[in-house]
């Protein structure tokens, strides 16, 4: 971009700073809970589902405390102080309730960061419109660029040197997050106090807690398979170290330039037809993976995915923000968290299916949970048009 505004940058760095400090440490929290704890299967859902609780209740609340005024800065970077804390304790914890602990506290607050960003990220558009709306999807692109080389370095250094390696760089990127935010960020005002608090009055748009909902289910189904993925490929397809890595970090890349184009194809398209069309390619990917059992099928199957989760990524946070324009830290901590409450549900199928049968089996649950989705999305398309307010 040529004659991008100042900031612009800056912000897009950031993204990819805060997605790469959870993708040094969040593919791994199975692994390590099972392997380097020695919890048992069902441990890995209590700590997703806790985590998660804690998480969405502390980014809501803080979503709505910086449209109400709140400085920005500020919460941001007590979100990119915890997450550095709880990356550094990480590599010295012993037990399974220790990790716990340091989950449901710092982990939590420091899940606040990604929704932050985005709002972030859309503040700056009201400051520059001609970026459009279209920034906050690539910000969002910026997440999945930090996943190509994130995850596969994490599962390379464990190979190597075991976990808290990988700890060990997640707590360095966030304090390099941290200082960006407090000395590499433009200064933009904190949201008018009066605004917020006039469009809470105002009833959300019909369809709004139905796209939600088919949000969180492509987000149950994308918990599930990245959960299980790197015990299922390690323990039950006995396959190399690294290739939970390699596939993780392949889908983002291939996620990338669906998300770049997502918002620019809806307009000819339609955000339904091209959600519909994303929850079919993911129902493709887990039953194409259900059924690979070499490293380049697994790899192969990564094309779908990225055809799935790049749609989902590109266009939900787009959708949801435009809905309710003039609440950006609110819409942001909506579709953030509906990530979440599916990340906690897909961290309990998970443990569950896994108990009573094997981690291949839950992509079978991954694939149903997704035609699922694929009815809250007609559902709300319904209420949409009954209401008068369809989506671009």
């Amino acid at each position: 971009m040529s004659h991008s505004p100042a900031g612009y940058w800056s912000i897009l760095g950031l993204g990819a700073l805060v997605a790469l400090a959870g993708a040094f440490c969040i593919p791994l929290l199975s692994f390590f809970i099972i392997d380097g704890l020695q919890a048992p299967p069902y441990a890995v859902g209590v700590f997703n589902v806790s985590v998660a609780i804690s998480g969405m209740l502390l980014s809501q609340w803080l979503g709505g405390r910086t449209d109400a005024g709140w400085p920005w800065r500020r919460v941001l970077s007590w979100a990119l102080l915890a997450m550095a804390i709880a990356t550094a304790l990480l590599m010295v914890c012993g037990a399974f309730w220790q990790a716990w602990l340091i989950g449901i506290t710092l982990m939590a607050l420091g899940q606040a960061a990604m929704p932050q960003t985005l709002a972030l990220a859309r503040r700056f558009t009201y400051a520059h419109p001609q970026l459009g709306a279209s920034f906050s999807a690539q910000v969002r692109a910026a997440f999945s660029l930090a996943w190509i080389g994130g995850p596969p370095l994490a599962f390379y250094l464990v190979a190597q040197g075991g976990f808290a390696s990988s700890f060990l760089l997640a707590t360095l990127v966030s304090l390099a997050c941290l200082w960006l935010v407090r000395w590499g960020l433009p200064n933009l005002p904190a949201a008018a106090p009066v605004q917020p608090l006039q469009e809470g009055q105002a009833p959300l748009p019909p369809g709004f807690w139905g796209y939600l909902l088919a949000i969180s289910c492509a987000a149950v189904s994308n918990s599930l398979y990245v959960g299980s993925l790197p015990l299922y490929l390690l323990h039950e397809r006995h396959l190399p170290a690294t290739s939970p890595g390699w596939a993780m970090g392949l889908a983002a890349g291939l996620e990338i330039p669906v998300m770049l184009l997502a918002s620019r194809l809806a307009g000819r398209w339609g955000v339904r037809s091209l959600l519909w069309l994303g929850s079919l390619a993911g129902v493709v990917f887990y039953l194409a993976l259900y059924q690979a059992d070499s490293l380049w099928q697994v790899l192969l199957c990564q094309l779908a995915n990225g055809l799935f989760f790049g749609l989902y990524a590109g266009l939900g946070i787009l959708l949801i923000q435009d809905m309710v324009p003039h609440r950006p830290g609110f819409a942001s901590a909506c579709y953030s968290n509906s990530m979440r409450v599916g990340g906690m549900v897909g961290a309990m199928l998970m443990g569950l299916v896994a108990s009573v049968s094997d981690f291949r089996s839950v992509l079978l649950v991954a694939a149903a949970v997704l035609l699922l989705g694929m009815g809250c999305l007609g559902l709300a398309h319904w209420q949409s048009q009954r209401g008068q307010c369809v989506p671009a």
